[in-house]
């Protein structure tokens, strides 16, 4: 929170100095035209208003009430004939003068007289003169020429070029520096995201928020090497483990095996060896399911990609369950677009039948009444944003089809940690399903579950590009 309020600070400050140099270049570009082509404003209705109230009578001038007010402004006046003679005057000091000279007249009209500011006004009888307080105004001689009234419109288009010609300046000097400041810390935070290691420089503007990424970037380092070393114990665990049950199972299925061929064994108990075998079937199965689906997640299992065909694979798989003595509960069909009969895709081809074996299979094992099975097979055409050409694949059966927390859990990306593990403990039961998922992934496809009425269907999209 310091290094944000120094930021702040710094961006108050900047923006303060801005405002400033704007008013000050402002007040500069004001005071120097007022000095160079200006002159004083004179205060011309109050002085033309005593000047009317000051009339002539036969008992010699009278200032009127009203004029009297006008005149408290001022400390003295008085009235000059054509001679310079003083005809009238108001609180005139002793100190002064009853006749003025023309040069006399010219030197205090424009400037003082004995130090008091004077204003004067053409009257009737004379010129009019009043006298300010000593030291209210500064006299300066300035003058407004016709050049300034004509080239007004070009003196405030300079003073506006001059206005965003500095604040450009100063946008572009901070702005740099704010960047040069920042840059860093968005490559720490963009090298962060990519999972590699950062040390920035913990100094300046932003050296509490470097020394903060700097931290994260150690904390997230000892993260990630307590998380492979995890990993890889579960691997090495789980590889093991395959490993010790697969002997023992192997002589599990061999002498189910033995039982269930031997002749002077009874119904029951033939029927019971027959169940050991499915059942030391199903946990080898769940084995390999999860030792590939370990493999596949730590990215172990190399893809083993070739050239083939798509829909000649697809016949193979379907007619090695036929040729396998499929149950006459059962039925698989397949249907091949034409445009999909010729086409050719890149990928692992042990991979991708264990893939869809896992599908058919997985239909039939959950389904112990008799199902449908369903395999359609189109190149689709897609939006711009997509390759240009797709193989959509369709498995469809008409069975009871797949619980919604299984598709959820296969389907969900966004989980928080407790759902997380919650779908780590049902994974044995979706093993199958989530070794589709990853083989289909790791070949830049999609899997999707399809709502329908009754069973299941699932859409695989393969990049044909």
């Amino acid at each position: 929170m310091k290094s944000l309020f120094k930021i702040m600070r710094n961006y108050i400050g900047t923006a303060l100095i801005i405002t400033l140099s704007i008013l000050i270049l402002n007040l500069a570009i004001f005071a120097g035209v007022i000095l160079y082509y200006g002159s004083q404003e004179q205060d011309k209705s109050q002085i033309s208003k005593v000047a009317e109230e000051l009339r002539k009578t036969d008992q010699g001038f009278v200032l009127s009430e009203s004029g009297k007010e006008q005149i408290q402004d001022y400390e003295w006046a008085f009235l000059l004939d054509d001679g310079g003679n003083v005809i009238w005057d108001y609180d005139l000091p002793k100190d002064f003068s009853m006749k003025y000279s023309a040069s006399e007249i010219a030197a205090f009209s424009k400037w003082y007289l004995n130090d008091y500011p004077v204003k004067c006004w053409k009257h009737a009888d004379g010129l009019l003169v009043l006298g300010e307080e000593k030291g209210s105004v500064w006299k300066q001689e300035m003058e407004f020429g016709m050049s300034l009234v004509t080239g007004m419109g070009s003196i405030l288009k300079l003073v506006l070029a001059a206005n965003v010609t500095l604040i450009l300046l100063f946008c572009v000097v901070f702005g740099v520096h704010f960047y040069r400041s920042l840059k860093p810390l968005a490559a720490g935070i963009e090298n962060l995201a990519k999972e590699e290691g950062i040390s920035l420089a913990e100094k300046g503007m932003t050296g509490e928020l470097a020394a903060k990424l700097n931290q994260t970037s150690r904390i997230l380092e000892r993260q990630k090497k307590v998380i492979a070393a995890r990993d890889t114990a579960r691997t090495n665990w789980i590889a093991g483990v395959s490993h010790d049950i697969r002997t023992p199972l192997s002589m599990i299925m061999g002498y189910s095996e033995q039982l269930g061929a031997a002749e002077n064994l009874q119904a029951e108990q033939k029927k019971q060896a027959d169940i050991i075998t499915a059942q030391s079937i199903k946990i080898k199965n769940l084995i390999e399911d999860l030792n590939l689906t370990s493999k596949l997640q730590y990215q172990m299992q190399p893809l083993r990609k070739e050239v083939f065909q798509p829909a000649k694979l697809m016949r193979q798989i379907v007619v090695s369950y036929y040729n396998n003595g499929l149950d006459e509960r059962y039925e698989i069909n397949l249907d091949v677009a034409e445009e999909v009969e010729a086409l050719n895709l890149n990928g692992d081809i042990q991979l991708l039948t264990r893939a869809f074996e896992n599908l058919i299979g997985n239909s039939l094992r959950h389904n112990e009444e008799g199902c449908t099975v369903d395999i359609t097979m189109n190149a689709e055409f897609h939006d711009k944003e997509m390759p240009s050409e797709w193989l959509e694949v369709h498995v469809k059966d008409n069975g009871c089809g797949v619980p919604a927390e299984i598709i959820e859990d296969l389907q969900g990306e966004d989980k928080t940690e407790e759902c997380n593990q919650k779908q780590e403990l049902s994974r044995p039961h979706i093993m199958g399903l989530y070794v589709v998922k990853q083989i289909i992934t790791s070949h830049g496809g999609t899997f999707e579950f399809l709502d329908i009425e009754k069973g299941t269907d699932i859409k695989i999209l393969f990049p044909c590009a």
